[in-house]
């Protein structure tokens, strides 16, 4: 395949995800919540009439693309997602008949620990509150007695930390 014709195959993709013979499984990372579209029946015996989807902005291959899924793999990632929230999750999606597409396999993609995506990487991180921090709390909450306790058993409890991470586990020996 030429260079040009890869880039022609992509722009002709569009902006939605199609699952056909051709392409039948894609991975997908959800990167927000869903919106609410109306659309108007294209073809057969409810031409023309109005009806609500949902359209789920994805991740595919690192490529902002809108999933728009039928109501059977609607019902699916529902279910999926009363498991565990998919929004920001790594999801492969399979159809298992291309030509009907009712029938379908969803598999949540382990990520490695440094495996960041756009939508975590908004998330705050995990980190303890620095000593100037946790003393403007105990100064907003506590008397300036009560603080210094309180800083101190703060000193107390990191120190321990620090020496249970230091010291060689009995595995380790």
């Amino acid at each position: 395949m030429s260079s040009w014709t890869a880039k022609a195959k992509k722009i002709a993709a569009g902006k939605w995800i199609r699952f056909d013979a051709a392409n039948p499984q894609h991975t997908l990372t959800f990167i927000g919540e869903p919106a609410e579209v109306e659309k108007v029946s294209q073809q057969g015996p409810t031409k023309g009439e109005k009806y609500k989807q949902m359209s789920f902005p994805v991740l595919l291959d690192g490529e902002e693309k809108i999933l728009e899924p039928n109501k059977s793999l609607l019902m699916q990632l529902i279910e999926e997602d009363e498991e565990e929230p998919i929004i920001g999750a790594e999801l492969l999606i399979k159809c298992l008949n291309p030509e009907k597409k009712t029938s379908w396999k969803i598999r949540r993609i382990a990520k490695s620990k440094d495996h960041i995506t756009a939508y975590e990487s908004k998330k705050k991180p995990d980190t303890e509150p620095e000593n100037e921090e946790l003393e403007e709390i105990a100064q907003y909450y506590l008397g300036s007695k009560d603080k210094e306790k309180f800083m101190e058993g703060v000193t107390e409890t990191r120190a321990k930390k620090e020496n249970k991470e230091k010291e060689p586990s009995e595995k380790e020996i």
